[in-house]
């Protein structure tokens, strides 16, 4: 395989968004030039941007059109016809397709269509809801979407087995080509030790999106004020940006916590190590914990959903890639207790704890990452060339979501917040 076509909604600062970086570096290595085809070009981090951009072709959906209006906005401009010929001279030599969600993967039919060659299609499922949401009776335009990707199915990459079951029992077990998939982190080279940090205030660290389905923003808060009252001494600094925000700078003000509590706004990517390593505890998910416990920090895993203050426990014990998806067979405990217990640990049990987080996060690294994307693609059937599904699946979804707006039902946008 020589080039490899991402098609993404966007590239804003998240942890899926910094993977990308993170692979696309790594597949150069390998001798795999990636393309990537963005559908909505404003909302892109200018950052990562110029680090991707040193990696791999950025093209922007709105570039293929076979006519240019403003009309209609980006979101609009998705209905507009593609340039067959725009199309095939850029993306001539492609042989395989990756994606991510329902959207991307019917854009990318649209543009295989405009291709002469079969090109091979890897849908990556990097939230256990993606292709798990909804109960019994799913919404008319992801009941036809389920039906159509089922039918003739790419190779779908797990980055966990919880991920492979539930979307397996949500889908009646269908029969589909899939690998595992741990995502990739870099390993630092020369992550600080400890020892380093070591006193009598505890350092809290948080990075990620502040939306919905990340309870633990929340409920962390009360978390803290319960630290406080108990007399431990600590700092809690939380990066990230999102819908969130102003709730949790009112619940930070309700509880007091304006000393302790710090919502430091979105941490640029090149320095998220150098970030984490000045902290002893990660509180959180996804990448981002991979990233603290690459860099020694003891990494407690919050789950996703989780309406109580529980945890299961510090993500060096848990066993393979699992760590914060809901309903694991796992022990859970109080994120108060688990936090409390750290800080009366002597410099030898935090120094063992930190090489013990040190050597789980190896399971995760990059260049493993790399060399399994790029055998994903060896057994990938290829895509259906279609616009016509896109189409359909597109007049239903703007049906349902006018439907929602009106009877306050349920958006599509509210996917990842689904309690599995």
């Amino acid at each position: 395989m020589k080039k490899v076509l991402f098609v993404q909604s966007s590239l804003g600062l998240g942890g899926i968004e910094t993977f990308f970086v993170r692979l696309v570096k790594e597949l150069n290595k390998k001798g795999v030039r990636p393309q990537f085809v963005f559908l909505y070009k404003k909302i892109i981090n200018p950052k990562l941007l110029e680090q991707l951009e040193k990696h791999a072709d950025v093209y922007y959906w709105q570039d293929l059109l076979a006519f240019s209006s403003e009309a209609l906005g980006e979101k609009g401009r998705l209905m507009f016809p593609l340039s067959v010929s725009k199309v095939s001279a850029l993306f001539s030599e492609c042989e395989a397709v990756h994606v991510s969600n329902a959207l991307t993967y019917l854009c990318a039919q649209r543009l295989a269509a405009c291709l002469p060659q079969k090109v091979k299609c890897v849908f990556g499922i990097y939230h256990t809801n993606e292709l798990a949401w909804g109960g019994n009776k799913l919404p008319v335009y992801e009941g036809f979407f389920r039906k159509k990707i089922f039918a003739a199915p790419p190779m779908f990459l797990f980055f966990n087995q919880s991920s492979v079951d539930k979307t397996a029992k949500k889908n009646g077990s269908p029969n589909y080509p899939s690998m595992l998939f741990p995502l990739g982190v870099d390993m630092p080279s020369n992550a600080s030790s400890v020892k380093a940090i070591l006193g009598e205030k505890l350092r809290l660290v948080s990075v990620g999106r502040l939306v919905e389905f990340k309870t633990y923003n929340l409920y962390m808060l009360d978390v803290a004020r319960k630290l406080k009252d108990e007399g431990v001494q600590f700092s809690y600094s939380i990066f990230g940006s999102g819908p969130l925000h102003g709730a949790m700078k009112d619940r930070v003000e309700e509880l007091g916590l304006e000393a302790e509590v710090i919502l430091e706004g979105d941490l640029e990517y090149s320095k998220l190590d150098e970030e984490l390593s000045r902290h002893q505890v990660f509180i959180g998910t996804g990448t981002a914990l991979l990233h603290a416990a690459a860099n020694g920090l003891a990494c407690i895993t919050a789950i996703e959903n989780e309406k109580d203050s529980n945890s299961y426990g510090y993500f060096s014990e848990l066993p393979g890639y699992d760590y914060h998806e809901q309903d694991m067979d796992f022990q859970k405990y109080k994120f108060y207790d688990v936090i409390a217990e750290y800080s009366l640990l002597d410099e030898a049990g935090r120094s063992d704890l930190s090489e013990r987080h040190r050597a789980k996060s190896k399971a995760f690294n990059m260049e493993s990452c790399a060399d399994n994307f790029v055998v994903a693609f060896e057994d990938a059937p290829a895509i259906k060339k279609s616009s016509a599904i896109f189409f359909s699946f597109m007049l239903r979804f703007a049906i349902c979501e006018v439907w929602a707006s009106i009877t306050s039902g349920e958006k599509y946008s509210k996917k990842y917040e689904h309690v599995l």
